[in-house]
């Protein structure tokens, strides 16, 4: 992974974590009062990102109570390009498995799957090329592994 990658998904996380968790800036401001909470995240995307020079834009989404209540995109598409709004779509890279885990892990709390259950319980139709390859449950799906044997990499060993 490229430092690059890592200085974007630094960024995005602490955006995206900044916006889920509470804070005391936030939480004083009143659930109608969306130009002010607007005011403050704008302000605090820019602090952000201004410790990220060479990551050109983010985009921020708030959700609550299952409705977006505010969504903006911020900076560039590129250095010198197109600005972003709340529709620019952006490369993730590797984040499908943490995005992932992240709802796996939203559906075990509250109850309706379980770790440590079978995959095809909850989707009957869930196959891999190599039958031997599939996960017996979603724990190890939710972890990097490659399941590859050690060595040199074959395709047989893929």
């Amino acid at each position: 992974m490229s430092l690059r990658l890592t200085r974007r998904a630094a960024l995005v996380s602490s955006v995206a974590g900044a916006a889920a968790l509470p804070s005391t800036g936030w939480a004083q401001v009143a659930a109608n009062d969306s130009a002010t909470l607007a005011d403050q995240v704008d302000a605090y995307v820019k602090r952000v990102m201004a410790g990220f020079p060479d990551q050109p834009a983010v985009s921020v989404a708030l959700v609550k109570d299952g409705q977006a209540v505010l969504t903006r995109g911020y900076g560039v598409r590129a250095i010198g390009g197109a600005a972003v709004d709340e529709h620019t779509l952006f490369a993730i890279a590797s984040n499908t498995k943490a995005v992932t885990c992240a709802a796996l892990a939203i559906l075990i709390d509250e109850g309706k799957v379980k770790w440590d259950e079978p995959v095809r319980s909850y989707l009957p139709g869930f196959a891999l090329s190599k039958p031997e390859r599939e996960p017996r449950s979603w724990r190890p799906s939710s972890t990097s592994r490659s399941r590859t044997r050690s060595g040199p990499a074959t395709t047989t060993a893929i």
